[in-house]
């Protein structure tokens, strides 16, 4: 008898609790919304493209580098016949040094260029209204 009185005392005093405020915006129950009315969202994915465009650029642009460092390096060099130094690749320290920071760079911005692909990619999840997978039976399709 106490454990039901308790239940029922609970009961009532759960139902004395205001319900919590739900909040406006563009997630209500009534069904799935488009996130590209919310500010904040839009905001962020402002944000996202900007920083994608960035760094590909960057990385673009160090991958030119290296490889125009790297025909730099490689081409044919007016080394005397009879020189004793090194031509080519490995008298070049400045080609080298290109090179290797240029390499560097371009890691880097690869790098950066694909957490920021992720980052838009899981931002920009509920706007799918589709998704391909691979089956057993081949490419399956989710609507």
């Amino acid at each position: 008898m106490q454990t039901l009185a308790l239940a029922l005392s609970l009961t009532s005093e759960a139902q004395a609790v205001p319900p919590a405020s739900v909040p406006e915006g563009p997630s209500t129950a009534s069904g799935p919304s488009d996130p590209r009315s919310d500010p904040v969202w839009l905001t962020r994915d402002r944000r996202l493209r900007r920083a994608t465009i960035g760094t590909g650029a960057f990385a673009g642009a160090m991958g030119l580098g290296l490889l125009i460092s790297l025909g730099v390096a490689l081409a044919p060099s007016h080394c005397p016949a009879n020189s004793t130094s090194a031509c080519g690749f490995e008298g070049n320290p400045v080609a080298r040094a290109a090179m290797i920071g240029f390499g560097a760079l371009t890691g880097v911005g690869v790098l950066v260029f694909a957490v920021v692909g992720g980052t838009m990619h899981e931002h920009r999840e509920p706007l799918r209204r589709w998704r391909a997978s691979l089956a057993p039976n081949g490419l399956q399709l989710r609507f």
